[in-house]
């Protein structure tokens, strides 16, 4: 994905609109329990590995759980509403 424009383009494009803030909050979370000062990762990093500028292979992973999910999600509600106009 690093090397191919399309498929970072294609990716972003899956993001939901606030990810970038979601992670960081799951990350804070994460900081907050191993009583660490801070989270492992800022939110500007965050986005610069959603935009291709960073590459951190943690990072990208989370993000594409989050592509996944928002995924299933998008999934279950069209099929709902298809159940729904019937």
């Amino acid at each position: 994905m690093k090397n191919n424009p399309e498929k970072l383009k294609e990716f972003r494009q899956k993001l939901p609109w606030n990810f970038a803030s979601f992670l960081y909050k799951n990350y804070q979370q994460k900081a907050e329990k191993e009583k660490q000062s801070k989270p492992k990762y800022s939110i500007s990093t965050i986005r610069k590995v959603a935009s291709g500028e960073r590459h951190n292979e943690l990072v990208l992973r989370d993000l594409i759980e989050i592509v996944n999910a928002w995924e299933q999600i998008r999934n279950i509600l069209s099929n709902l509403n298809k159940y729904l106009q019937k």
